[in-house]
């Protein structure tokens, strides 16, 4: 593998051209243009301005380190390695980069990763960290942010760390698309959306904080325990779809944002572990039972109440819990049916609401006031003696 430098400022990045090119770090150009076998260095000596990449272009490994350079897209582009993306900007341009290794983007320097409305980075590496980001402070995410993970073999463990140190947050998080494997996957912690259609290993969680869509696969499984899955949806409606998968993790769904809401698209199937909801607005898919573990808290308040509705206006939907005493403050409860053993409890002094078409949910006083009778006050009056 040969090495090639960067050297030309602004220009094209194509297979033929000599002029922007060099065997070292600020040599003299002339080298040729690299191939799928040449490491491609962009750095402090590179000049200033924009790198656009033609068809035909080529690379193993990329090195972004310039903050004055912009290495900009203009036709699909392949790397058979990984994406060192230290500081400046990579600018996808509504095409798609395709890289056999690593994406490596873990610091605080400035940097912009800028992917248009449908740029996507695509990754094929497996057994190792496939997507090493875990600092992403002064990270600027822009565009739709789609990263695809396209292995199919069943070798090793990927793992995915997206702001897993510092820097996490909805701004700043990334989509991605498991398309293929029956391996390992640890995946933590921010993401926008995360979508397993296809794939059907295992998924272990490192923590994970989910501000999007979930959609799981049928064939997949989720290794039970914690930590788990946190939902801080942000961006409108956020769906998630379980095809039958059941997620036996401990879960917390805190819906902040103003406007934001999750709905369940399938019959959820929750676990054993603790689920805890402090706030927002769930639909439930109507003709569908939701079941879960005894485990269950609804603590809203006054400034984050929670409500539940279904799918269908008008059509119930189940929520099943095996037992134990399910306790609710602040909810709003619509269109649901509440079985299972549990006692499934939306009493009105705890300022819950039954907005109609629910059973099995006691709406009546709390204990001890329900069984409270106020007392009974006799009164005797007594004539006063004459003499």
């Amino acid at each position: 593998m040969a090495s090639r430098f960067w050297v030309g400022g602004t220009g094209p990045w194509d297979n033929v051209s000599i002029l922007n090119w060099s065997t070292t770090s600020g040599g003299l150009a002339g080298a040729s243009a690299p191939t799928s076998a040449d490491a491609v260095f962009i750095d402090a000596n590179s000049g200033t301005g924009i790198i656009t990449t033609a068809a035909g272009s080529a690379s193993a490994a990329i090195t972004l380190n310039n903050t004055n350079i912009e290495l900009k897209l203009g036709a699909n582009h392949t790397a058979a390695g990984g994406i060192a993306f230290t500081i400046g900007t990579l600018n996808l341009n509504n095409f798609t980069l395709t890289q056999s290794g690593t994406f490596s983007s873990s610091n605080s320097n400035a940097r912009t990763l800028a992917f248009g409305s449908t740029g996507k980075i695509s990754i094929s590496q497996n057994n190792g960290t496939v997507w090493t980001c875990a600092t992403i402070t002064n990270l600027v995410v822009t565009g739709t942010p789609t990263v695809d993970f396209t292995y199919t073999g069943a070798v090793g463990t990927r793992t995915i760390q997206h702001g897993f140190t510092a820097g996490g947050s909805a701004a700043t998080s990334v989509s991605f698309n498991v398309l293929g494997g029956t391996d390992i996957l640890s995946v933590g912690r921010h993401a926008r959306n995360l979508n397993f259609t296809g794939f059907s290993g295992t998924l272990t969680s490192q923590s994970i904080t989910l501000y999007g869509n979930l959609t799981l696969s049928s064939t997949m499984t989720i290794t039970a325990g914690n930590p788990g899955f946190a939902y801080l949806a942000s961006f409108g409606e956020s769906v998630i779809t379980a095809n039958g998968v059941t997620g036996d993790v401990n879960t917390t769904f805190q819906l902040n944002a103003s406007g934001s809401s999750v709905t369940f698209a399938d019959a959820l199937t929750f676990g054993t572990r603790t689920l805890t909801v402090q706030g927002g607005a769930y639909k439930f898919k109507n003709n569908a039972t939701h079941i879960f573990s005894s485990s269950v808290s609804f603590t809203s308040s006054v400034s984050s109440p929670v409500s539940f509705s279904s799918t269908v206006d008008g059509s119930q939907y189940t929520l099943s819990s095996p037992s134990g005493a399910i306790n609710s403050t602040y909810l709003t409860v619509k269109d649901s049916n509440a079985t299972g053993g549990a006692s499934w409890n939306a009493y009105v002094d705890f300022v819950n609401t039954d907005a109609g078409n629910n059973d099995g949910w006691n709406f009546g006083l709390s204990p001890p006031y329900a069984s409270y009778e106020p007392p009974i006050i006799i009164r005797s009056f007594t004539q006063p003696r004459r003499f």
